[in-house]
């Protein structure tokens, strides 16, 4: 397999949905090359503007293409955007442009059975054009290990419970609810420390999170910690005695989410959101899943005591997401899509 870089000389912009309206005669000027001066075979798109750039050059060289739907674009593009009305017009704009670049692929894969329905019913994807493939481990990674050394590697020593939730940080999480989380939790549990791993790719969410800090008195409580390189998000997870995922119930969210997976594969239980589309590949492991507020609190309070009746099973799940769900798993799928392409 032969593989290249597109490079282009960018425009800088702060925001990252402005970065490829300013750029987009670059990206198609830079594809164009790419194209003349490159055999492909495949396209592979996951984007807006570059992708539908990709499908228009690579339809006048013959080139088929597979769209890679492994979340609900249109959801995450309007994350940039404070502004309800704004964000409302960045959502139906994507969409408009994500519906041409499906309709212009030959071939949809997407990491959600909801997604898969999602897209058939509303762009008309044939059912012999889209397949659910779910999102992979690096069994390499993930895997359980020492908390105590994982701990002790971070300076995490002293805490009775560490909750650890890493990702971004963004319109699709409830951060209040989780805030509110550990203030009730440390009430009675003092040593207790939310770990959050990553960012925010809207300032004033970001700011929002801070100021719940401040109000609530919690900066002995939750330590913010900036994205990880991710060879190295496997020690925070086995540092933790459970990961959280307070996912809001939008489409975006009905992925097999990868932290979900990652902290499985290292034998921790996962609080999530009560999705059904987790209980639809995750049915009979150690997830607890909530519906409100009062629910959250108290499933996690049943954990902190019951935390040590969890082990056995947490051991034999991780065995079983490293095997079900595993890069080459997710890769032998897409492999049987590309095939069908020679």
């Amino acid at each position: 397999m032969n593989s290249g870089r597109v490079i282009f000389n960018p425009i800088r912009t702060n925001n990252l949905a402005l970065y490829y309206l300013a750029n987009s005669a670059n990206i198609w000027a830079a594809l164009s090359r790419f194209f003349d001066e490159r055999r492909v075979d495949v396209i592979i798109n996951a984007n807006i503007l570059p992708s539908y750039a990709a499908l228009k050059i690579g339809r006048r060289y013959g080139v088929r293409s597979i769209f890679d739907y492994h979340d609900h674009i249109p959801e995450g593009a309007a994350a940039y955007f404070t502004n309800p009305f704004l964000s409302g017009i960045v959502q139906r704009v994507v969409f408009d442009v994500v519906r041409r670049n499906i309709m212009m692929s030959d071939y949809v894969a997407t990491n959600s059975r909801t997604l898969k329905d999602f897209i058939q019913r509303t762009v008309g994807v044939r059912e012999d054009r889209i397949r659910a493939i779910p999102n992979g481990v690096n069994t390499n990674l993930f895997y359980p290990s020492s908390k105590e050394k994982a701990r002790k590697a971070l300076g995490l020593e002293g805490h009775d419970f560490v909750l650890l939730y890493c990702g971004s940080m963004d319109a699709w999480v409830d951060l209040e609810l989780l805030i509110r989380l550990v203030d009730y939790l440390r009430t009675s549990y003092g040593r207790v420390l939310l770990l959050m791993v990553g960012l925010s790719h809207n300032s004033s969410v970001q700011a929002s999170l801070e100021q719940l800090i401040q109000k609530h008195k919690l900066h002995e409580n939750v330590m913010l910690i900036p994205p990880q390189p991710h060879e190295r998000v496997p020690e925070f997870v086995n540092a933790a005695d459970a990961v959280i995922a307070p996912y809001k119930n939008v489409l975006k969210n009905y992925v097999v989410p990868l932290k979900i997976l990652e902290s499985l594969a290292c034998a921790r239980p996962v609080i999530t959101a009560n999705i059904r589309e987790y209980k639809a590949w995750f049915g009979g492991m150690p997830v607890i899943y909530y519906n409100t507020e009062e629910e959250l609190r108290r499933e996690t309070i049943g954990l902190i005591k019951s935390y040590e009746d969890w082990k056995t099973e947490l051991l034999r799940t991780s065995q079983q997401i490293r095997s079900r769900f595993s890069w080459e798993e997710s890769a032998a799928q897409y492999e049987e899509v590309l095939k069908g392409f020679s």
